[in-house]
């Protein structure tokens, strides 16, 4: 088949499907499509209205003109008023002028005290006390041990701007019995087992009152003369001055320049002797501190003479506390030493059995170390506990003396002595309402010469409790525990104290502000114990009465 005759066939067919197109695929109203040959050409395009810029790197100053206005413009300020205010305070308590307390127990034993007293007052302040205390007991094969003290006492305070002056004076006879021997010997007159002592006391004071930061120095100035007399014609006279002079100034840690002094004199006569002694110790230091440590560095010259000897010596004087965890824990030491000289006084106060003799002997101490912890394991609980060595020379014990058939007493007995201590201590307070109180001390003795430390207990334990129910019921207790001590016996031999215990309780009922009752319960345990050799302690007693305040 030839090519023309091929596009016969199928030139009929290709119009027909075109047809069929277009009667398939209507065609939109006012639409056209027209079919033709190709034709070339640009569309038009919107031009961007941004003109060439050409930049200038060349910029010229702006000068610009700054003036003050010189015009003022008036300000007013007028503070508010504020109202007037009042700081709130608790009413305070009610002070009384006048004390009175009296009461009777078993023994014969009565009690009574009288006070007079000043309330408050900025200028100035006073009292006068009274106090008698007897008793006619008995203790099965030993002598009578009666006994009586009456106490006078009175001071006035007057309280200038720049210092304070004090004036005190006092008054106390003491009678006693030596009754460390057997009743049974008849030819002892009871007569002649009796002491007296007399004490009289005077004294003045004077301290200043500037502020710690004053450009003013700071002091205190204290002298007291004590006169002691006793029934057979002895006297002792002791004239003591104490003072501190100190300034503060703040270069290094707020630290301070002082210097204290103590200056003692004894004389002591009898029917037929007299003897003088004196002790002079001044020590300059510098304190120095902050809120949670302070630090003391000094050191002491100490002289004197005692009857025709003389002595010089020179010690160190450091101590120091360390807050190291607020008040919970707080370390503490000290390291230094001193020359002491105990008179009759002293020595009566703590054993008034004890024989006259005709010289006091003088004790140094050369090293006197102390070192504890303590602090607070919550608002109710506090602690401490510690250790501490002391070296004394001359120390005095009191030893067991027969010599003198109606008064069976205690001559002095002198030895170096080396004591180390260890002690403790936990305290309970609930404010007012509840305290309590336990304490142990154990003493390590090391002495030269003697045997053993003469009534010197080693252990010590010792208990206090208070309770205060609502306003009307008081309680009160103390008890002790006195471990094993040690006494020279007949013939040098040496004998041991057996360890005792003591319990005392005291209650008083309010029945108003002004009244109350009170009962003493001394002795519980109703024990005989010797704190001193033939010394036996009375047994149970009680004591009860009124005390009135107004």
């Amino acid at each position: 088949m030839s090519m023309k005759t091929l596009r016969f066939l199928f030139a009929p067919a290709l119009w027909l499907s075109v047809a069929a197109l277009g009667i398939a695929q209507p065609v939109l109203e006012n639409e056209r499509v027209i079919y033709t040959g190709f034709e070339p050409r640009l569309a038009n395009m919107e031009k961007i209205e941004i003109q060439p810029v050409i930049v200038d790197t060349l910029r010229l100053p702006k000068e610009g003109k700054y003036e003050l206005n010189q015009i003022k413009i008036p300000t007013f300020y007028i503070p508010d008023t504020l109202a007037v205010r009042r700081m709130g305070k608790e009413p305070l308590e009610k002070l009384q002028r006048f004390y009175a307390r009296g009461g009777f127990g078993n023994y014969t034993t009565f009690l009574g005290d009288l006070g007079f007293n000043s309330v408050r007052n900025k200028a100035h302040a006073y009292s006068l006390n009274y106090h008698h205390y007897s008793m006619n007991g008995s203790i099965s094969d030993r002598g009578n041990p009666a006994l009586n003290h009456n106490i006078l006492s009175g001071q006035y305070s007057h309280f200038f701007k720049p210092l304070t002056i004090q004036v005190q004076g006092g008054y106390h006879r003491q009678g006693i019995h030596y009754y460390g021997f057997s009743p049974l010997n008849a030819s002892i007159n009871q007569d002649s087992t009796a002491q007296v002592y007399v004490h009289a006391h005077a004294g003045l004071g004077l301290s200043s009152r500037h502020r710690t930061d004053s450009i003013f120095p700071n002091y205190t100035a204290n002298l007291n003369f004590k006169h002691l007399t006793d029934r057979y014609g002895f006297q002792e006279n002791h004239i003591r001055f104490k003072g501190e002079l100190n300034h503060f100034t703040d270069f290094f840690a707020a630290e301070f320049f002082g210097l204290k002094s103590v200056v003692d004199v004894w004389q002591f006569a009898d029917l037929s002797t007299t003897s003088n002694a004196h002790v002079v110790d001044v020590n300059p230091y510098l304190r120095l501190g902050r809120k949670s440590w302070n630090v003391e560095l000094g050191a002491a010259l100490a002289g004197g003479q005692n009857d025709s000897s003389a002595f010089l010596y020179i010690f160190p004087r450091i101590s120091g506390h360390w807050n190291i965890f607020s008040k919970y824990i707080i370390v503490h030491a000290s390291l230094g030493g001193n020359v002491q000289r105990a008179g009759y006084s002293e020595l009566i106060h703590e054993n008034p059995f004890i024989q006259r003799i005709d010289s006091l002997a003088t004790q140094q101490r050369p090293i006197e170390f102390r070192a504890g912890v303590k602090g607070a394991f919550s608002n109710d609980v506090s602690y401490s506990a510690g250790i501490s060595f002391v070296d004394q020379r001359n120390a005095v014990f009191y030893s067991a003396d027969s010599s003198k058939q109606h008064r069976h007493g205690f001559s002095l007995a002198y030895d170096n002595l080396r004591t180390t201590e260890i002690y403790a201590g936990l305290h309970f307070h609930r404010g007012e309402k509840l305290r309590i109180g336990l304490d142990a001390s154990y003493r390590i003795f090391s002495l030269d010469t003697l045997p053993q430390a003469f009534h010197m207990p080693a252990l010590q334990i010792r208990a206090l409790g208070a309770y205060q129910l609502g306003e009307k019921i008081l309680a009160k207790a103390d008890l002790f525990f006195i471990g094993s001590q040690f006494s020279n016996g007949p013939n040098g031999t040496v004998i041991e104290l057996a360890p005792t215990f003591d319990a005392n309780l005291e209650a008083e009922y309010r029945l108003t502000k002004g009244l109350s009752f009170f009962a003493r319960l001394n002795n519980l345990a109703a024990f005989r114990y010797n704190r001193f050799y033939r010394y036996p302690t009375i047994g149970f007693t009680v004591l009860g009465g009124l005390t009135l305040s107004l």
